[in-house]
């Protein structure tokens, strides 16, 4: 699911953390990163390669830099104390596919 439809969907339940998620989020946009742990964090663990997540309760939004740019992978309602493994791995995916892409572009210029 994209980000734009993941709160699309949020926003149509009512979820009570989308205007938090939201202020995170264009915090970002505007260079002012969250400097407190409970918001921002770095995955930790095997595999995991510069990924983080913005954290509004129990929202969570995964991310990488490109430069000083933020990409998005995408969202979930977290259920758990531990961040789902597919999770992980979907954001790891798009990632990668999001440097084979850039490389590619890069390489017709």
């Amino acid at each position: 699911m994209t980000l734009e439809a993941f709160f699309k969907t949020l926003k149509k339940s009512g979820h009570k953390d989308l205007l938090k998620a939201l202020s995170l989020l264009k915090l970002a946009a505007n260079g002012e990163l969250p400097k407190n742990s409970d918001l921002v964090k770095k995955l930790q663990g095997k595999h995991i390669d510069g990924i983080f997540e913005f954290r509004a309760n129990s929202i969570r939004i995964f991310w990488f830099y490109d430069g000083n740019n933020i990409i998005c992978t995408h969202g979930i309602i977290k259920k758990t104390d531990k961040t789902p493994k597919k999770e992980i791995e979907y954001a790891n995916s798009v990632k990668a596919r999001y440097g084979d892409e850039k490389q590619r572009k890069q390489g017709r210029e």
